[in-house]
């Protein structure tokens, strides 16, 4: 389309079709021998019926020869946040500039019509999670993955836009779409990084009745979000019991920088029942005293009912869950992950680690996990 369609309802108002593929609703009248055309709000948030109503208000007024101002300030409510949709024609708008290519302003935008806008186009902006973005893309990924990347680069500068423009409290989530991504793509042979989490509750429980040192270290690998490395060679040293957190060292952290763990009731209560159990220095032995194989967690989670998952992928269920069923800022999850912040500018002022409010989140995801 390259000219704007209007759809005539009657008495003026009408549907209002750009080239960019916003769709409004307009009452077109008459003032002071001039026409004007006053949007009444974009389609399909705004019902015919609703369209209706505020046209009728709108003339009745314009009738009494009201102020248009006043007219807007009293009768228009408060915009709800934008469509995805919405939100795409904007960020488009704005970026263009940018581009210098007539013929990738145009690509940018349909190729998130033909293949976004079907599934969550009609979703408010600030209501989109990880697992939108994923089923949107995902199948995409799996047949054309260069398309499916550049769709997630366009999703996100749109989340991030909205952000922005304060349609949203959070920028796009961008780790827990790339996990979510990643399970979408490895479908296709039967293989998933990473459990569902809501999954990861039934299997814990099954967990917790399977005996040996290795089921106990997976657990608590689940209820700390550690690496599988961290966790192994994790010592008795770095427990604190009257802290209730587990110092990890940095000559053990991937980033090289001491991590503190703050421990839930769950996982404080795990630690106790293995100090009491031996006396060795590993929290975690084998039979000769000596920090576990990273195969004995793999096949403690494959011989309960794990065999399509793997040990690091509960590091990404958690991040998922985070993302998806908590209002716990996406930085608290990545503080308790470990992750480095990217931007270094950033990095230098977000000195925090952010560990009490961490100890909430702990708390939260250990009792999401203690309910099959």
């Amino acid at each position: 389309m390259t000219k704007p369609v209007r759809h005539k309802d009657g008495d003026g108002l009408f549907l209002f079709l750009r080239p960019s593929g916003s769709v409004s609703w307009v009452l077109r009248v008459q003032r002071h021998g001039k026409r004007q055309d006053i949007g009444l709000g974009p389609y399909p948030r705004t019902t015919l019926a609703s369209a209706r109503k505020a046209a009728d208000k709108m003339r009745s007024d314009l009738a009494e020869d009201k102020s248009l101002t006043k007219i807007r300030q009293a009768e228009i409510p408060p915009s709800s946040p934008p469509t995805f949709a919405e939100m795409a024609v904007a960020t488009r708008d704005t970026l263009a500039p940018g581009w210098g290519s007539r013929k990738h302003t145009t690509q940018w935008l349909r190729s998130l019509e033909d293949h976004v806008f079907p599934a969550m186009g009609h979703f408010p902006v600030n209501e989109i999670k990880p697992r939108d973005v994923a089923d949107a893309i995902g199948p995409i990924m799996q047949t054309r993955y260069e398309t499916g990347k550049r769709l997630r680069q366009r999703v996100q500068a749109v989340l991030d836009y909205a952000h922005a423009k304060g349609h949203r409290d959070v920028e796009a989530p961008r780790r827990a779409i790339g996990k979510l991504l990643v399970d979408k793509r490895r479908g296709t042979d039967g293989h998933f990084a990473s459990m569902p989490y809501d999954k990861v509750p039934t299997f814990l429980e099954r967990l917790r009745g399977s005996s040996g040192m290795s089921a106990m270290a997976l657990q608590f690998a689940i209820l700390t979000a550690a690496r599988s490395g961290e966790v192994r060679h994790a010592t008795r040293d770095e427990i604190s019991l009257t802290e209730k957190t587990w110092h990890i060292p940095g000559t053990r952290m991937k980033e090289k920088k001491d991590h503190a763990v703050p421990l839930s009731k769950e996982a404080l209560a795990l630690v106790q029942e293995i100090l009491r159990s031996h006396e060795h220095r590993h929290l975690f032995p084998n039979r000769k005293g000596m920090a576990l194989s990273d195969m004995a967690l793999l096949k403690s989670l494959k011989s309960n009912g794990g065999e399509n998952y793997t040990v690091h992928g509960f590091r990404s269920t958690f991040k998922v869950w985070c993302a998806e069923q908590t209002d716990h800022a996406d930085e608290l999850s990545e503080a308790a992950l470990a992750h480095q912040i990217p931007n270094e500018v950033v990095r230098a002022y977000k000195r925090t680690t952010f560990f009490d409010r961490r100890r909430t989140l702990m708390e939260d995801w250990a009792g999401f996990l203690k309910t099959p």
